[in-house]
């Protein structure tokens, strides 16, 4: 089955990737920054879109009994394109900000995404389409969504300072 556009009963959109474009200043990491997994399970990524702040590792594992390969298409990191062995784990440090497409050359429906971010108020949408962007201060936002299959669109957001601030936002097929 192909991820590159689940939706769930009331058309929320999985594995979208929601954040600030305009991050209040002065944020920091909460804290050291783990390395990041992807696995290789029935020839399908597991999970199918990570994020991983600049400068941060992701270990990909091949868990298959079968052979496959790390194919980048990068425009600001270093590509690879590595052969990945059953129980092989390799580990790729991102440089540098931007939307890594990851495949294998071997199973050409095998695709997924490492987004390279760089701040915290990055987060990706769960079964329903639903998330949330813990800590973010009070203020005037643009709030960013993008998912591989529909792209990419913008909503200005004001964040109170009385608790949660619930919205929708609706995205089109290119």
């Amino acid at each position: 089955m192909s991820e590159a556009l689940l939706l769930s009963a009331d058309k929320g959109i999985r594995y979208a990737v929601v954040s600030l474009r305009n991050p209040p200043a002065g944020v920091k990491w909460p804290g050291p920054v783990r390395p990041v997994q992807m696995d290789y399970k029935d020839c399908v990524y597991v999970p199918h879109v990570v994020l991983v702040p600049v400068g941060g590792t992701v270990e990909f594992l091949n868990s298959d009994r079968v052979l496959h390969n790390l194919h980048s298409q990068s425009s600001e990191n270093r590509a690879f394109n590595r052969t990945q062995p059953t129980g092989r784990t390799i580990p790729i440090v991102f440089a540098k900000a931007e939307t890594v497409r990851v495949g294998c050359d071997l199973h050409p429906w095998m695709r997924a995404w490492v987004v390279v971010i760089e701040h915290p108020f990055y987060v990706i949408t769960d079964e329903q389409g639903e998330f949330t962007l813990d800590n973010v201060p009070p203020g005037k936002y643009t709030l960013q969504v993008w998912q591989e299959t529909v792209g990419s669109t913008t909503k200005d957001v004001t964040v109170s300072d009385r608790g949660i601030t619930t919205l929708t936002v609706e995205m089109g097929q290119k």
